[in-house]
């Protein structure tokens, strides 16, 4: 198994030479560092500094997926987000072409762009069918997961910070579970027999391995008999 990252660092300066949009410092930056990745249908996660529902639409034709937080007041955002105060675990949805924009109540409203439909299709279809789940579900997992990863950057004090870094940087293998005991897979709850030691917690074979260790905010559950 080898995991692997790549830094790409694009230093923005006063150039004369360098072209600049009318979209904006935030577009200009994704679109340059994302150059020689296009087309090849990668998502991309970005911070409320960079998205917009105009870099959402250039990401698309080129056939790039985008998904982050983002300012209700961008140009092309629904008037009707704006001055919104959301109860905890509330959302309210828009859609115009393939681009959703989604407002989440949690500690305080967060607001979502993002052009990820087609993922929910093959999620559906790794998945199976024994447990469905619906498109705005689908989208709202995504969203959650993106909140937790926020609260995490905000450079929250104390272990679990740690444990949550290794979690996502060191080399993880899945393993048997000795005996007859069983976890419960801590992102879809089935009870199973598969674990990661360095974690401790059940994970699934499948996408929930991998999903573990790459989404920021996840809950545990304990062992079971």
């Amino acid at each position: 198994m080898y995991a692997g990252y790549k830094v790409l660092i694009y230093i923005l300066g006063k150039q004369q030479n360098e072209m600049r949009s009318p979209f904006g410092i935030g577009y200009d930056v994704v679109m340059r560092l994302m150059q020689p990745h296009l087309n090849r249908y990668h998502h991309v996660v970005l911070d409320n500094y960079f998205s917009s529902p105009t870099l959402c639409e250039a990401l698309y034709r080129e056939n790039t997926y985008m998904t982050g937080t983002t300012r209700v007041c961008r140009k092309g955002m629904p008037k009707s987000l704006r001055g919104l105060r959301l109860a905890k675990g509330d959302s309210v949805i828009k859609q115009s072409g393939q681009i959703m924009a989604l407002c989440y109540g949690d500690r305080k409203t967060v607001t979502f762009l993002s052009t990820l439909f087609n993922a929910y299709v093959i999620y559906i279809q790794n998945r199976g069918l024994r447990t469905k789940i619906t498109r705005v579900e689908f989208v709202m997992d995504l969203c959650r997961g993106l909140v937790g990863t926020y609260r995490e950057d905000k450079g929250r004090p104390g272990r679990p910070r740690a444990i949550a870094m290794r979690r996502l940087t060191e080399r993880h293998f899945i393993e048997m579970i000795e005996g007859k005991k069983r976890k419960r897979c801590t992102l879809c709850s089935k009870k199973i027999r598969t674990w990661c030691p360095s974690c401790g917690v059940g994970l699934c074979l499948t996408t929930c391995f991998k999903a573990f260790h790459t989404v920021g905010s996840v809950s545990r559950h304990g062992l079971e008999e």
